[in-house]
């Protein structure tokens, strides 16, 4: 990180309650899914993420979000997306940006041709949640869901 970026961190977090964004996230803002194999994976509840950003930066944040997937990913059923989170530095008169994928699997008939069932739409959704949530960790947002393992990820 170059010294403008480390001065702007600093600019934006200067002021907030940084245990808004460090802090431990609540249990019950936790849920957990199957992943392959069994494997059981954290992850927090999409309200909350946009309840903490808003708490922490008003109405100097944003979302953008974009479909990355080719269209044969698309025909296989598999939703890519890159979401990133702007926040707007007043002191710095610029936005700093962290950006991550978010994926989605469609749902799709056993049978060939496979044929999406639903809605694409609720999928490219789904993608973009998982994103916003990946990228707010980026900013320290839940990050001890993520990284520490507290919940059902150290079991």
């Amino acid at each position: 990180m170059d010294k403008e970026s480390n001065k702007a961190i600093t600019s934006i977090v200067t002021g907030i309650n940084l245990g808004r964004i460090f802090g431990v996230t609540p249990k019950e803002c936790v849920s957990q899914r199957e992943g392959p194999h069994g494997q059981i994976f954290d992850y927090v509840d999409p309200g909350y993420v946009v309840q903490k950003l808003n708490e922490t930066f008003g109405t100097t944040w944003e979302f953008d979000c974009e479909l990355q997937s080719p269209p044969e990913m698309i025909k296989a059923g598999h939703i890519i997306v890159k979401g990133k989170i702007g926040i707007y530095d007043a002191a710095l008169g610029r936005t700093f940006w962290r950006s991550q994928y978010g994926s989605a699997q469609l749902k799709m008939t056993k049978d060939e041709p496979r044929r999406v069932v639903g809605e694409v739409g609720d999928s490219v959704k789904g993608a973009a949640t998982d994103s916003l949530r990946k990228a707010a960790s980026l900013w320290g947002l839940a990050l001890d869901v993520y990284t520490l393992g507290k919940y059902g990820n150290s079991k």
